[in-house]
């Protein structure tokens, strides 16, 4: 979707703060401590797994794409209603599924060592993924006027838990990621624990 209330101009600023803040200082200390694995992989690790996450975004984007023209200029009935309802399903399960390959392939990685620039980029990609899939979800549901429980159904559980082992993937990897998705998302994390409860509560835990 097109950023407009929280648009990645404006995360730009929030990366400078968290980068610049004590927690960021030992969150540096984390991807740079020595893990044994030596040198010679990391500079392919690295761009193997942000080539990964910039793909994965562009893939995701195609269906919210496909997820956000369902609600332009439409007139809400029953039968729209379901037609919309069972569209966003399928596109969540590609969603789903694009998500799932990428943590394929970002397991199949060695552990590294990022600089900030890296780590920062990473962490841009992160956040890029959870606002586009949280701001397109909660565009439908107030076109709609349902839920996003309603919207997806055993379809919602499936996305939070593939988007939190996505987290862990990245964060097996490279390091821990998730106290600096919180600083970055924190203007809008609560708009996230509303469309994605897990992934809220999992957020939350990190300081």
């Amino acid at each position: 979707m097109k950023f407009s209330s929280f648009s990645l101009f404006a995360l730009s600023g929030l990366f400078a703060g968290a980068f610049a803040a004590p927690v960021a200082s030992s969150q540096r200390d984390v991807v740079a401590r020595d893990t044994g694995y030596g040198p010679v992989t990391e500079t392919v690790s690295h761009v193997k797994t942000i080539t990964i996450l910039t793909q994965l975004v562009s893939d995701v984007k195609v269906h919210t794409g496909a997820i956000n023209a369902t609600i332009v200029d439409v007139v809400i009935d029953e039968t729209s209603k379901l037609e919309i309802t069972k569209l966003v399903q399928n596109e969540v399960k590609q969603i789903i599924a694009i998500i799932s390959t990428a943590i394929k392939g970002i397991t199949e990685l060695e552990v590294i060592q990022l600089v900030e620039a890296d780590l920062k980029t990473v962490v841009s990609l992160l956040v890029e993924l959870i606002v586009e899939i949280v701001f397109t979800l909660q565009g439908v549901v107030k076109v709609v006027g349902i839920t996003v429980s309603e919207l997806l159904g055993f379809i919602l559980p499936l996305l939070v838990n593939v988007i939190i082992a996505l987290l862990h993937a990245v964060a097996a990897i490279v390091g821990d990621v998730l106290s600096l998705l919180k600083l970055v998302l924190g203007p809008v994390l609560d708009i996230v624990g509303g469309v994605l409860t897990g992934l809220g509560e999992l957020l939350q835990q990190h300081y």
